[in-house]
């Protein structure tokens, strides 16, 4: 257990102790119309977030004062609700009965978590998982590429692939000379100041036409064709290949045994629940079922 989940854990255990604590004598962290939140509300509610959103981290001040605010504004809606009468309405009434179902059942099936087994038994499980999901642990391949670019902006597409066609045929006779030509000929702003450079790309970050092609060359200093984009015309240069790699189990262990985890409560979940349906010896009463149905879809006559 790494040191963010035991600080989400600590705090789980401390706060809900606070739930039915009195307000009085309590801090006041914001307040406005009558209402306010204290310093225990903020300290439940930062509690239950950190439960439900490991991304949330460690909140700065602002985001403290942030949550504050939203606090206190649950508060006087709630009390406006309140007033109205709305926990009167039927539909209301439904949705905090499913709210209150779902919060049951999601802590009746969190029961059946991972927290049983033993260190030796997660690692087992983490190694099986990379073993049978690696293309989730291999790096994407990449390729080094450059590029000239003879944008469509103050030309004709005509003008463009003209353009772009003129400097391909330059580049087979001297292609030593690419850097000093996207320097001075690139519509491309951000790669000409590299001298045509877009660095190690992925093919996914590329749109299709560009990625097809330059994924195409097959040799380091190869040169493409004039290809068209919705940008203009591109002469692309191949600088480098990096292959996808698989990653070792000791280098993304952690990743695997959250992944191997993951992948085993929602297993031990569904398990239960089939035994459930197994077990509880179910009739389908059809009939009942499309009288219902009629009744509520079926046009009259």
């Amino acid at each position: 257990m790494n040191g963010m989940k035991a600080l989400f854990l600590s705090l789980l255990l401390f706060f809900p102790a606070l739930a039915n604590a009195e307000t009085s004598g309590q801090a006041v962290m914001v307040e406005g119309l009558g209402a306010a939140v204290t310093d225990q509300e903020l300290e439940r509610e930062i509690a239950y977030l950190l439960s439900k959103q490991a991304s949330l981290g460690i909140p700065n001040l602002k985001t403290m004062e942030r949550i504050s605010g939203e606090l206190l504004t649950n508060k006087l809606l709630l009390k406006e609700a309140m007033e109205l009468g709305l926990e009167k309405d039927p539909k209301v009434q439904y949705e905090i009965q499913r709210a209150k179902q779902r919060a049951l059942i999601n802590a009746r099936l969190a029961l059946l978590s991972a927290e049983d087994l033993t260190d030796s038994q997660k690692s087992i499980l983490a190694k099986e998982y990379w073993h049978a999901h690696q293309d989730e642990f291999k790096t994407k391949s990449k390729r080094g590429l450059s590029h000239i670019l003879i944008g469509l902006r103050g030309r004709s597409e005509e003008e463009a692939a003209a353009g772009a066609d003129k400097v391909y045929k330059q580049l087979l006779e001297a292609p030593d000379k690419f850097e000093a030509m996207a320097e001075e000929l690139s519509d491309d702003p951000g790669s000409k100041i590299r001298k045509g450079s877009l660095g190690l790309v992925e093919s996914d970050r590329l749109v299709p036409e560009f990625s097809k092609v330059a994924f195409a060359l097959k040799a380091v200093g190869d040169i493409s064709e004039p290809v068209k984009t919705r940008f203009g015309y591109h002469v692309i240069r191949l600088d480098e290949i990096v292959d996808a790699k698989l990653s070792s189990f000791e280098e993304v262990k952690d990743l695997a045994m959250e992944k191997a985890l993951e992948a085993y409560v929602k297993n031990r979940q569904q398990q239960h629940l089939n035994a459930l349906q197994a077990s509880s010896n179910r009739k389908i009463h059809t009939d009942e079922i499309r009288r219902v149905w009629e009744k509520m879809f079926k046009p009259p006559e």
